[in-house]
């Protein structure tokens, strides 16, 4: 499934496709397979991975992942980062640490990632005292921003393949993350 929707955000002409599904553990070859070829073919998916993180001294230190990307699928990517987020004490989610130092090497949020890609050079960000970075949130989940399920997306992509009209407009996706 999550490489036919690959290949349909692809066809729909997405500019980036951005997975917050942790691939660490192998499926089958057969399976995995499939997935990383639709990864090389479409070369705009991003992956994440998840660290055991401590703040050390203001920066984000990791000693352990416990969610890496398997790598036949990594060297595949258009990049990878980090979804680790910092929740404040009243369970809120109001930053994201920017790096986390991990073997002497600093990764990246996946959406600082996407963004610098995306842009084409490295933007000033302003950090707090944390060293974090503060999200923005526009609005409201459900009535900031358009929602198509998975299960549309398969099915507009089915849609198009076998020459009938798509239940959704799948120009929404042209261009977009």
């Amino acid at each position: 499934y999550h490489a036919t929707l690959i290949k349909a955000l692809t066809e729909f002409g997405a500019s980036e496709i951005v997975f917050d599904v942790l691939f660490s553990e192998p499926v089958s070859d057969d399976v995995d397979g499939v997935l990383e070829k639709a990864i090389a073919e479409s070369g705009r998916v991003y992956l994440p991975m998840a660290f055991l993180v401590e703040k050390n001294k203001k920066i984000w230190e990791a000693h352990e992942v416990l969610s890496p990307i398997l790598e036949r699928f990594k060297l595949k990517a258009k990049g990878v980062g980090h979804i680790n987020i910092s929740v404040d004490k009243d369970g809120k989610i109001r930053q994201v640490p920017l790096l986390v130092k991990f073997n002497d090497e600093f990764v990246p949020y996946l959406g600082f990632t996407v963004a610098v890609k995306r842009l084409g050079y490295l933007p000033k960000i302003a950090l707090d005292e944390n060293q974090e970075v503060w999200v923005n949130f526009p609005g409201h989940w459900v009535s900031t921003f358009a929602h198509y399920s998975y299960l549309d997306i398969l099915k507009a992509y089915v849609a198009k393949q076998n020459g009938n009209l798509p239940q959704i407009d799948i120009d929404v996706f042209k261009n977009k993350i």
